[in-house]
């Protein structure tokens, strides 16, 4: 009886500390208490739930995914524009479904990044497809300053550090075209 009363308080503080109810230190303090020290470096000993972890990794996994399978989508096949257009809109609803499902958890600013990499890629490919006249430096522009609006809101460095880079490098490519 004692033990499962352990495991039923071990589960509600991890809980606690994936939906961020408590800050994590106090959160890895409660861990290493209830677990007599096995978990004191952030939940390694503890029976974390293996379901929810493995459903977690596989939507990772499979918004992963998505990038390779779009390259092959858009630039490796004969398929016809409307398919290519629609299967752009498919993956674009699939990485929102995944980041609004992953939300709160730890791969968020990975899937993130995903999603903007399927933003530029489809950006890139409805452009090059529809709109010839649109300079392709623009729509690269577009996309890299919405990778610096959120490292700027969001306050994520590594995305105001790629957008800007970014930002340069396409403003570079485009003054030495001009050139």
């Amino acid at each position: 009886m004692e033990q499962d009363r352990k495991h039923v308080i071990i589960q509600e503080i991890l809980y606690w500390k994936e939906n961020k109810l408590l800050p994590e230190t106090y959160c890895n303090f409660l861990l290493a208490l209830y677990t007599e020290g096995a978990s004191a470096g952030g939940g390694e000993g503890v029976p974390a739930p293996a379901f929810h972890r493995r459903k977690r990794v596989f939507y990772f996994l499979m918004l992963g995914a998505l990038i390779p399978l779009s390259l092959l989508v858009f630039y490796f096949n004969g398929l016809p524009t409307y398919l290519q257009i629609s299967f752009v809109f498919i993956f674009y609803l699939i990485g929102i479904f995944g980041i609004y499902y992953l939300r709160k958890t730890s791969l968020l600013h990975a899937l993130t990044g995903i999603f903007f990499l399927l933003l530029l890629l489809g950006s890139l490919h409805i452009t090059t497809l529809f709109l010839p006249e649109i300079n392709v430096y623009s729509v690269l522009l577009v996309n890299v300053l919405i990778w610096t609006a959120a490292g700027i809101f969001k306050k994520l460095r590594y995305y105001l550090i790629v957008g800007t880079a970014g930002l340069l490098l396409t403003l570079l490519s485009y003054l030495v075209k001009v050139i």
